[in-house]
């Protein structure tokens, strides 16, 4: 009885051994795709496919707040120039027509509006040699 019974004790631990063999080698495919694997891999992908979408919507966002910029000031800036209270029409108009710009000179502006406008140094000189080939 004694043999039987580590006979017994033997083979049950020859299954045992065996059982957990089995299973250490299903642990060990399971551990390439096992449940935390996958779930860290999913919120490695989700959180890179999230700044991807960041990135993109930012950029988008920019050029069309930097398109909105610009017409607004294409806008105002022929708002500004073509509106009753500034000269700016008014002056290019006489430069055009090779008139002349100053009172002092018989024309209907002071010397501070044409100046006012950007290239000053261009308006006065064209205005200038108007004047003197006027004045001929």
């Amino acid at each position: 009885m004694k043999k039987d019974e580590e006979l017994r004790l033997k083979n049950h631990a020859l299954a045992s051994a065996e059982m957990v063999a089995v299973a250490a080698e299903q642990q060990w495919h399971k551990g390439l795709l096992s449940r935390e694997w996958l779930a860290l891999l999913f919120a490695v992908s989700s959180f890179v496919i999230a700044q991807i979408l960041v990135i993109t919507l930012h950029y988008r966002n920019t050029k069309l707040d930097h398109q909105t910029e610009e017409v607004k000031l294409a806008r105002d800036l022929s708002a500004e120039f073509y509106s009753d209270q500034k000269p700016y029409l008014r002056i290019a108009n006489a430069i055009e027509g090779c008139q002349k710009l100053y009172k002092s000179d018989g024309g209907a502006f002071t010397h501070t509006q044409p100046t006012n406008i950007s290239g000053s140094s261009q308006i006065s000189a064209c205005s200038w040699s108007a004047g003197r080939s006027a004045r001929r």
